[in-house]
């Protein structure tokens, strides 16, 4: 028995899973002969270099059907690993081959299928189309009769996997009404996110004439949930499509939603509601929903979160740091015209509410304040560093970056940083553990008054830094 048998029932129609059966006990060197080595194929795929195990694999997906044939068999009997079949699926190169792929995605073996379908979403070849169709299909049945509930873990990870590349494999070839069909109604048997997952496939121009409107910016909504930024912090609302960070990917997604505005604001405010996700914050903003800035205002003010801004010494009034006060300023200014200090009045049960959360370490708490009562943000501050309490660290570091000036006395800069940890001439130093170790220096002109008291001394220079090799032990 030869690899000509299996190419012709493949080319007849006849699954690899019967292939399989049909070869019972025999292993692949029985079924293919000494032309393909396996022992050395196995020896080279243990190999650590990677340009060895590499190369056998796109060895084998070169003998083009054969090799799909022969590493499904040796997945089959346990003599590779399923991402080495997944390699050589993807790099098989004749039509042919890519056909005998297509076979896979009615394979008995879920992982098999999902391996297929990844592997054919990106080949985008008119000869896999009902290869795909039969696949998806296939989903389809076993869904609804109900044969997936009794499959492990794995299984249900590729299953799940199939799905989603399955009907962006077969978009990807044939975007047609009829590959919509087929796609829609296997995303309706599934849940919401998961249907939105399924459904992502067609989001795309032609994709959206298939479904009513509020589907379509559902399945919009749902493809932008993932965006850049973190989270869309980076978003600029005045930006056209294909700016530095637009809202939207191009310009018929901008249209669809102005289109349909009704909606989509009545989508986003549903949204908003339900999660106070940054998406619809930005998309309310977008279609400057005046009547959502109440509630934006109201998150704003309540709102945590410390992002950390990849950095040892982040400074925790940097608003790159608050991802949720950045996307919804960036939307109250869209919608206002005003900036957000105007839009937003701090009432006194607001900052008592504000100080109470910084005092229990709340670093937003302490950035609103800083923002609109900088006065009140310097003393909580203050009180922090000298008394060595809540984010000591940070806030002698935070006071050193934005308030203590060139000008002020040595009384000053001892009443607002306390003592400091070294005094070495001129100069004083204070040492903050955030991240890693940082270190302020401060010089002062200490020029000795008439009654000799050097509190006279007044600061002309001060820096911020990592700790240096030669720095004086502090």
């Amino acid at each position: 028995m030869n690899s000509c048998l299996g190419k012709a029932m493949l080319r007849s129609g006849i699954s690899l899973l019967l292939l399989s059966a049909l070869l019972g006990a025999f292993s692949v060197a029985d079924v293919y002969g000494d032309p393909f080595d396996t022992a050395g194929f196995l020896e080279r795929l243990g190999n650590d270099e990677y340009e060895v195990w590499r190369g056998a694999q796109t060895e084998l997906a070169n003998r083009g059907v054969e090799g799909v044939e022969i590493a499904t068999q040796l997945y089959l009997e346990g003599r590779i690993h399923e991402s080495s079949l997944g390699s050589v699926l993807d790099l098989v190169q004749t039509a042919e081959a890519r056909q005998t792929v297509a076979a896979l995605l009615t394979h008995e073996s879920i992982v098999i299928r999902f391996h297929a379908a990844n592997a054919l979403a990106d080949m985008k070849d008119e000869g896999t189309v009902v290869g795909l169709q039969h696949g998806i299909r296939l989903l389809i049945e076993e869904h609804r009769s109900g044969l997936t509930t009794d499959e492990g873990h794995r299984e249900r990870e590729a299953r799940s996997s199939a799905t989603y590349w399955m009907p962006r494999a077969l978009w990807g070839v044939k975007p047609t009404k009829e590959s919509a069909d087929i796609i829609i109604e296997l995303a309706d048997l599934h849940e919401e996110e998961k249907r939105f997952d399924i459904l992502a496939a067609l989001n795309d121009n032609v994709g959206r004439t298939f479904w009513d409107a509020e589907t379509s910016l559902k399945v919009l909504f749902h493809a932008m949930g993932y965006m850049g930024g973190p989270e869309g912090m980076d978003v600029r609302l005045d930006n056209a499509p294909g700016g530095d960070f637009p809202l939207f990917d191009d310009a018929f997604q901008r249209e669809f939603v102005l289109a349909h505005r009704e909606e989509a604001v009545a989508l986003m405010r549903e949204e908003f509601a339900k999660s106070n996700s940054n998406l619809s914050v930005l998309m309310l903003g977008f279609l400057k929903d005046e009547t959502s800035v109440p509630a934006m205002a109201k998150l704003y003010l309540t709102a945590g979160g410390f992002y950390g801004w990849e950095s040892s010494t982040p400074d925790i009034f940097g608003g790159n740091q608050y991802i949720t006060h950045t996307v919804v300023e960036e939307a109250i200014e869209h919608i206002t015209g005003e900036s957000i200090e105007d839009v937003i009045t701090l009432s006194e049960k607001d900052i008592e509410v504000l100080k109470a959360r910084a005092d229990e370490g709340e670093r937003a708490a302490l950035y609103i304040l800083h923002r609109w009562r900088p006065e009140i943000a310097k003393a909580l501050l203050s009180r922090y560093q000298r008394d060595k309490t809540v984010l000591s660290s940070e806030a002698g570091y935070a006071l050193m970056q934005h308030y203590v000036k060139d000008g002020m006395t040595m009384s000053e800069v001892r009443e607002m940083l306390g003592e400091p940890d070294r005094v070495f001439g001129s100069q004083w130093y204070y040492r903050f553990e955030i991240g890693g170790v940082a270190i302020g220096r401060l010089l002062f002109h200490t020029g000795t008054s008439e009654k000799g008291n050097v509190e006279d001394g007044v600061l002309i220079g001060m820096s911020l830094s990592g700790m240096q090799a030669d720095e004086p032990e502090l």
